[in-house]
């Protein structure tokens, strides 16, 4: 269901600005998945409320990972609030993964736990 690859390119691919935003996930040129924000999270007033001043870090987000083809594989989910760990899930609901993001000015790293706290490999 998952594969590793060694170096990945994320680019924007919305087109709108009225719509959620999309991107593409890319090894080289092949594409290997596309990840879109859900309009839950888009059109949720308290996010947008968020967004229109300085807390927009502490929006919510739920983004939708999909393959090539546009199914649904897994979904990412922050919740609301100043909290920097990120979930991911599967499509049935299921926890795979949290990951913990570390932001510094020369290095940007992201660390990802299985539910169990051991580090995933």
């Amino acid at each position: 269901m998952f594969a590793s690859y060694s170096h990945l390119t994320v680019k924007p691919e919305s087109i709108m600005k009225s719509e959620s935003r999309q991107y593409s996930i890319r090894a080289g040129e092949k594409m290997v998945a596309i990840a879109e924000e859900a309009l839950s999270s888009t059109w949720d007033w308290k996010n947008k409320l968020l967004n229109a001043t300085r807390f927009y870090q502490a929006a919510s987000k739920k983004i939708h990972i999909l393959n090539p083809k546009g199914e649904l594989v897994a979904y990412l989910e922050k919740p609301r609030g100043f909290n920097k760990e990120m979930y991911i899930k599967a499509r049935d609901g299921g926890h795979i993964s949290e990951l913990w993001p570390t932001l510094k000015v020369r290095t940007q790293t992201i660390d990802a736990y299985l539910p169990d706290g051991n580090i995933f490999c």
